[in-house]
């Protein structure tokens, strides 16, 4: 099994999520509005706030 972790930073602008194959993607932050990702971590209460007022339906993991 492969785990794919991806950010949501400047440096990752330039990969293309529909090109990484891994079994088990794990994003963070506002990445859920670009889809593709098995798991979520959030670490911003606005950001968990967005989540909750969207049809977002993926497993999310916070901290709060």
């Amino acid at each position: 099994m492969i785990v794919t972790i991806i950010g949501n930073g400047l440096s990752r602008e330039s990969i293309p999520l529909d090109k990484i194959t891994s079994s088990i993607k794990i994003g963070c932050n506002e990445i859920w509005k670009e889809g593709c990702v098995d798991y979520l971590c959030l670490g911003e209460l606005d950001q968990f706030k967005d989540l909750l007022q969207s049809d977002y339906a993926g497993k999310v993991y916070y901290r709060y």
